[in-house]
C-alpha cells in the first residue's frame, strides 16, 4: 500500500516546467503591482535607524516590514551586507533581531501578509495559513507569503545603503522553509540561513551558499 500511495503521488505531481512556468507568471504578477513603499522611522532611542515599512504585494495585498540600518557615523558610506528573514509559523518571531544589524548588516525583518502586524491590514478568512486555499495553486496562502518576502527583496535592494550583490536570508521553523523557497526562487540571494526547518525534527542550524 505505501508503494501504490508513492507512485500516486509522484503521478500527480507535477513536472518541473510546470512549477517553473508557475513561479514566472506569479512574480510577472508581482513585478506589475507598483511597491508603494511607506517609510515611517521609529521614534525609539536606539543605537541603530530602525524604520516600519508598508508594502504592496501580490494582487495589491499590503504588507509589513521592519528595517535596521547601523549608524556608521562619520565612516565610510560603502554599502553594506543585508539579510532578510520571515517569522515561525506563530508569525511574530523572527529568525533575527534588528539590533543584530549593529554587526554590520542591513537586516529586513518581513511579515507575510496574515502574519505579525500585517494581520491588520488584511487577514486570511479562515483558521490555519498552511491549508488556506491549498485545493487552488494560484492563490494559495503561501504563494502570496513567498511574494511577500521576494517584494522585501525588492525593496532592501533599492536601499542606498544595501550591496545587491550581498544579500542572505535566514529564517526558523516556517521562516526557514520560506528562507529555502525563497532562495531558489530569486538569484539575488546568494546565502541562507536556515534552523529548525519546519515539519521535520529538530536538527543542527545550517548555512547555504547558494551563488
Amino acid at each position: 500500500m505505501p508503494l501504490l500511495l508513492a507512485g500516486l503521488f509522484l503521478a500527480m505531481a507535477p513536472a518541473a516546467s510546470q512549477i517553473s512556468d508557475f513561479w514566472r507568471s506569479t512574480r510577472q504578477q508581482l513585478s506589475a503591482e507598483p511597491m508603494d513603499a511607506v517609510v515611517e522611522p521609529s521614534k525609539d532611542p536606539l543605537p541603530y535607524r530602525k524604520f516600519r515599512v508598508t508594502l504592496r504585494g501580490l494582487h495589491g495585498v499590503r504588507f509589513r516590514a521592519y528595517l535596521a540600518i547601523p549608524v556608521r557615523g562619520e565612516s565610510s558610506s560603502k554599502p553594506l551586507p543585508a539579510i532578510v528573514t520571515a517569522p515561525g509559523y506563530g508569525g511574530s518571531q523572527q529568525g533575527i533581531m534588528l539590533d543584530e544589524c549593529q554587526r554590520g548588516y542591513v537586516i529586513l525583518q518581513v511579515y507575510p501578509r496574515s502574519q505579525g502586524e500585517s494581520e491588520e491590514l488584511w487577514k486570511i478568512d479562515g483558521p490555519e495559513k498552511l491549508t488556506w486555499g491549498i485545493d487552488r495553486p494560484a492563490g494559495y496562502y503561501y504563494e502570496g507569503a513567498y511574494a511577500d518576502v521576494l517584494r522585501g527583496i525588492d525593496f532592501l535592494v533599492s536601499r542606498p545603503e544595501v550591496d545587491p550583490e550581498r544579500v542572505a536570508i535566514m529564517g526558523t521553523s516556517q521562516g526557514g522553509g520560506i528562507a529555502l523557497a525563497v532562495a531558489a526562487l530569486d538569484p539575488r540571494i546568494r546565502a541562507v540561513r536556515r534552523m529548525f526547518l519546519a515539519c521535520v525534527t529538530c536538527e543542527r542550524p545550517r548555512l547555504y551558499l547558494v551563488r
